[in-house]
Formats: C-alpha cells, structure tokens, sequence
C-alpha cells in the first residue's frame, strides 16, 4: 500500500510537471475534487480538502522524526534559525532536560532577534498539571519579553461548573484536550 501511495503523490501532484511547487498547489484542487485518479481507495478522502487545508507533498519532502531527542534537536535548530516567527501549538511542553534546552534556545533568539515573535498554544489542563509543568516554563520568557512572546492556554468549555470541581487532575483530561502540534518557523 505505501509503495502505491507513494507512486500515486509522486505522479500525480508532482511539481516537476509545472516548473515549481506553486504548480503542484494549483494542480492539487483540480485533483481533489475530481477524486484520485486510478486510486479508488483514496476517493473517500476527496472530501477533506472542503473542510480543512490541503497540503499536497511528495513523499521526498517529508522527513520522519522517530526519537523524542531528534524531535527537540529539529525544533532547537529550527528555532535558532527563526527570524519572524515561531508558532508552537501543542498539547505540553514538558519540563525534562530537552525540554529546558529548547526553552532556552527560545529566549537566546528572543534576545538576538527584536523583530521575532513568539506564540505557544498549550492545552489548559494538561500545560498546568503539577507544580512545575509547561506554563511555569514559559512564564520567564512572558515575563522577560512580553511584546515578543504570547503565551495561550486551550480550556475546554466542557469543563466549568460543578463538573470542573469534581473533576481530579488527569481525569479532568476526559472531557477535551487542545492536541494540535503545530510547529511553524517564518514560513518552515
């Protein structure tokens, strides 16, 4: 199946055919709604491109990350590169040593760059679960660089009320979560 998924993006939304990448997102509405030629399987997603963005891509632009360490590595160097800005939605961010080191790779590009702005959305309940926890992380650089750094916190309206008093951490997590993960670096 990934073998015919991957001829299918690569011969289908290939950019080559139309000189640039632009060509290939011109191309991919045209796609989308007449279905996925030869490809009936896929035909049940034609759909999707109607309810959220469609980002056609070719399976040589895609880079799996499959360690914890490499993912923080890939957002420390992406960070360090950034110029305009950085957006991070994610559930948590975490208080480990990776964790810490990427927090302070986002205040060293804060200092260097005036112009670069920084926005993090976490999940409520799980950002603040415990002492230390993701928003205690983030709060330094709130403080230090408020122009530069918004910091947002996802609090599902499911959770008010008596509901919300009842509710024990971790078991308030039932009832709805922000899980984006949403890492974008200028226009990267």
């Amino acid at each position: 199946m990934m073998l015919y998924l991957r001829r299918l993006f690569s011969q289908e939304l290939s950019p080559a055919a139309h000189g640039d990448f632009l060509g290939c997102l011109q191309q991919a509405p045209s796609l989308l709604a007449t279905g996925f030629p030869g490809a009936p399987a896929l035909e049940s997603l034609s759909w999707l491109h109607n309810l959220a963005p469609c980002f056609p891509l070719r399976g040589d632009q895609i880079q799996v990350i499959h360690e914890p360490k490499h993912f923080y590595e890939t957002l420390v160097q992406r960070i360090g590169q950034a110029k305009r800005r950085i957006v991070l939605a994610s559930l948590y961010l975490g208080t480990g040593q990776l964790e810490n080191a990427m927090v302070q790779t986002l205040r060293h590009s804060l200092e260097q760059q005036s112009e670069l702005r920084l926005n993090v959305l976490l999940d409520f309940t799980r950002g603040t679960r415990g002492t230390f926890n993701s928003k205690t992380m983030l709060l330094p650089l709130v403080r230090d660089f408020g122009s530069q750094v918004q910091l947002s916190l996802y609090h599902t309206p499911d959770l008010r009320g008596m509901t919300k008093r009842l509710a024990p951490p971790r078991w308030n997590e039932l009832l709805g979560l922000q899980h984006m993960k949403v890492y974008l670096f200028d226009d990267a």
